[in-house]
């Protein structure tokens, strides 16, 4: 149904909401939409919630070629990815969010996947200091 995205209230980073049923090209959409963007500012990190999204019927495909578009995306700035957190709250739309960890190109090291929404925003807004490479997985 829609993949939306926008700059937070505070500006601090971007959020991006997925609600409804997700097809496989509206994420690629949407965050080709952002990238494309003058305004956009590829410093600020992004909150994806996937709380709202049904996801059955997205493949892994569509995935990948979201990680291959934000790489592009990021090499054309030639930038590194900014931090970005995943909340997944239930187990499919956790299990999404690690998928795209295991198929998205590259490191990882800026990716976390969470099922609380406070904690995946906390680690987001940390200072680099503090928010050091764990292991993706965080929640029971």
């Amino acid at each position: 149904m829609a993949v939306e995205i926008h700059k937070a209230p505070e500006g601090t980073h971007y959020l991006a909401v997925w609600s409804g049923p997700i097809s496989d090209a509206e994420p690629e959409f949407a965050y080709r939409a952002l990238y494309d963007d003058p305004e956009w500012d590829p410093a600020l990190p992004v909150l994806t919630d996937l709380s709202g999204a049904e996801l059955k019927t997205l493949s892994g495909g569509a995935l990948r070629r979201l990680g291959v578009v934000t790489d592009a995306a990021m090499a054309r700035r030639g930038v590194s990815p900014p931090r970005s957190a995943i909340f997944g709250p239930e187990d499919l739309r956790f299990g999404i969010g690690r998928m795209y960890t295991l198929v998205r190109p590259g490191d990882g090291a800026n990716l976390r996947v969470f099922r609380d929404r406070d904690a995946a925003l906390t680690w987001l807004l940390a200072p680099a200091s503090l928010a050091q490479p764990k292991p993706v997985v965080s929640g029971p």
